[in-house]
């Protein structure tokens, strides 16, 4: 019986001695895998842009350099909506109330604000 016990023992043992190895074993191959994913990481992935404390300056659009001002009594709504800040329902509502005498009318227009209108004023014309 005793030597039944002993042999049962045996046995639990190299089962659980097995299980750690091959565990081990793909713990290994894990990290292996995941070491070559990572320089196939390192090798697709671009060189980073040097940074620098330089101001950002924008050029200006096309709009502002070359073009006429846009008469906001007679331009389509797809003029009006070329201009800054302005989208498709403002444009609707800016023609909706034509005609203007003066720019500074449009700030009776919902949507447009002091703010929005000093962006607008080169660019247009009544």
């Amino acid at each position: 019986m005793w030597f039944l016990v002993f042999i049962l023992l045996i046995a639990i043992a190299w089962l659980l001695w097995t299980l750690v190895e091959n565990s081990n074993e793909s713990l290994q191959q894990q990290k292996a895998t995941l070491d070559e994913l990572a320089g196939i990481r390192a090798a697709l992935t671009p060189p980073s842009m040097p940074t620098t404390n330089a101001p950002v300056t924008s050029s200006p659009s096309p709009l502002q350099a070359h073009a006429e001002p846009i008469n906001i009594n007679s331009a389509s709504i797809a003029s009006l909506v070329s201009l800054p800040g302005i989208g498709n329902a403002l444009a609707k509502r800016i023609a909706a109330q034509r005609p203007y005498s003066h720019a500074n009318e449009l700030l009776e227009i919902k949507g447009i604000n002091a703010d929005l209108l000093a962006k607008l004023k080169p660019l247009i014309s009544t």
